[in-house]
């Protein structure tokens, strides 16, 4: 009984902060930058593992972990020519002198 007490309060809390949304929203109210600076912090990557096991934790650094491991996962390739014959997509087409007539 005391457990469905506590889910039902918590329950409520949480349909009030969904009134309290449809009804402010992005006003620019306190209620309104509480969410989006809990959301903010949700969203950041504070730390990023290298391949050899160092822990990462600047700006630049991340990027460039994060450059090198998709490079390796990616891989690289190179141009080795077209496979096909660029006549196969040019196709004659006769009869188009009625597209340069003007409208009526």
């Amino acid at each position: 009984m005391y457990v469905a007490k506590i889910c039902l309060r918590s329950y409520l809390v949480k349909k009030r902060g969904t009134i309290k949304w449809i009804k402010h929203g992005d006003a620019g109210t306190s209620f309104f930058h509480a969410n989006a600076a809990i959301r903010h912090r949700g969203n950041v990557i504070t730390e990023l593992m290298t391949r050899d096991g160092a822990l990462v934790s600047g700006h630049s650094e991340k990027g460039a972990v994060l450059w090198v491991d998709f490079k390796f996962r990616l891989g690289t390739s190179e141009f080795s020519g077209f496979n096909v014959d660029p006549t196969f997509f040019i196709q004659s087409v006769e009869y188009l002198d009625s597209l340069e007539e003007p409208f009526s």
